[in-house]
């Protein structure tokens, strides 16, 4: 590795460059500027067209079929990006604009403000890491690049050799032998937090570095798990202590400032709430099942998690998925929900409305699946997606598809639907404008990328 450590900082200037405050395009907005790229996209737009030349391929990572186009959508409409063949060679396009071709393209990521991406290319039987164009140097794996929330850093995880790296802004960090997951920025972006993977007789151990790898603190036994919550830069981990395992909560700018949770013999499906003010996860102790909430213990009726909890938004309660052999089934801990529910094969997508007294799940039972609201079924389809409530809680929108065609619907708060939006060949995820009287979401339609606003009413 000494010898390419010249080759290190000449590219770390372009990395840097790319990614830092004063050289990238997202620093040089206007505060306002910075806030309305914030706000959803509230004008139908075409954000790109896709040429003949440019062939369908299939990605490692790809959300759609083999045979298909990459295709990803800025969650606001800010961009869109999608992998294609040409020739024999690999290409990203950003916003109709082609990048260099490579080999192979993998882990495509979009930054939050929608402006830069970066993804990891295959090179001379090598992975290369490219931030905005700029191209890094050659390691035997790279992981997934992870842009910090301001846009402003890219962090992955590296492999050289037998020894695995922290690739920060294109310098690297400490040589470890294992690392366990992929690195994680603090909600402020000031901190990046990762698990250095257990080795011999030495346990796991969470590390919570500043970006330049010069202020570390270290949490022995920790880091198996690790959350974090982008609003209020907490981290949660597991911790392991006497053969049982515990939640360790913390700020990212003060790590040395613990919150312990109570032992149990094994400790899972870590979240924050939809606010980042609470913490929920699942546990076993004794040989039952709990659900851990705001350091209360609710016992699950002899089922276990099969997703993670979700927090209401009153804060009077925690839902939760859990199944026994051939079931699965919603259940509310801390706050009966009331009406018992049907089980199913399979159940996704656990959402509340905003005031909390609304909850909707996908469901899949009899080759089919069909959105539950409260315990009502609604029509079935051949495959639901991403409920959600709009923001006063009046309706409720989700992807459908039927008979190959893909499409938005809109129903009301008990299921019913009230307007079925036009088919398209791929619809991508649902977010509603800030004034919550659209819902905004991306298109292909043949060979147009569209960015479609359409009224709920």
């Amino acid at each position: 590795m000494v010898s390419r450590l010249p080759r290190i900082f000449i590219v770390c200037l372009l990395l840097v460059c790319a990614t830092l405050p004063g050289c990238n395009r997202a620093s040089q907005l206007t505060p306002a500027e910075q806030a309305s790229k914030n706000i959803v996209m509230k004008v139908t737009t075409r954000l790109a067209s896709i040429p003949d030349t440019d062939q369908p391929v299939s990605v490692a990572n790809a959300a759609q079929s083999k045979g298909s186009f990459y295709i990803d959508f800025h969650g606001k409409g800010r961009s869109v990006v999608y992998v294609a063949k040409v020739g024999e060679k690999m290409h990203v396009v950003y916003n109709g604009k082609p990048g260099k071709g490579y080999d192979k393209v993998f882990n495509l990521r979009i930054s939050p403000n929608g402006q830069i991406i970066a993804y990891v290319a295959e090179l001379q039987g090598k992975n290369i890491l490219v931030v905005d164009g700029a191209e890094g140097l050659l390691y035997d794996d790279i992981g997934a690049p992870l842009f910090s929330p301001d846009s402003h850093h890219v962090a992955c995880k590296i492999q050289a050799g037998d020894q695995f790296f922290i690739l920060m802004d294109g310098i690297l960090g400490p040589g470890y032998r294992t690392f366990n997951g992929s690195p994680q920025f603090s909600g402020d972006s000031s901190r990046v937090v990762y698990s250095e993977g257990a080795d011999g007789d030495r346990l796991s151990r969470l590390v919570v570095s500043d970006l330049k790898s010069k202020s570390r603190q270290v949490l022995e036994g920790c880091g198996d798990q690790v959350v974090t919550n982008s609003m209020t830069s907490r981290i949660a981990t597991v911790c392991v202590a006497n053969g049982k395992q515990r939640v360790i909560e913390f700020n990212s700018s003060q790590a040395d400032k613990l919150t312990e949770g109570p032992l149990h013999d094994a400790v899972s499906h870590l979240t924050f709430s939809k606010d980042g003010n609470t913490l929920a996860y699942a546990a076993e102790k004794g040989g039952a099942s709990y659900v851990v909430w705001n350091g209360r213990e609710a016992r699950l009726p002899n089922a276990t998690l099969v997703a993670d909890p979700v927090v209401r938004p009153d804060k009077l309660g925690v839902g939760v998925i859990i199944g026994t052999p051939g079931k699965v089934f919603f259940h509310q801990a801390f706050k009966e929900s009331g009406k018992k529910e049907d089980p199913y094969e399979m159940i996704e997508d656990l959402v509340y409305s905003n005031d909390g007294r609304q909850h909707a799940y996908s469901a899949f039972r009899d080759d089919k699946w069909r959105i539950v609201v409260d315990g009502t079924e609604g029509p079935v389809f051949d495959r639901v997606i991403g409920p959600q409530f709009s923001p006063d809680g009046s309706l409720l929108v989700y992807r459908a598809r039927q008979d190959g065609k893909r499409f938005v619907v809109v129903a009301d708060s008990a299921g019913t639907i009230i307007r079925k939006h036009q088919d398209y060949e791929l619809v991508f995820p649902l977010v509603f404008t800030t004034e919550g009287s659209s819902v905004a979401y991306g298109v292909k339609d043949g060979k147009e990328l569209w960015w479609k606003v359409e009224k709920l009413k």
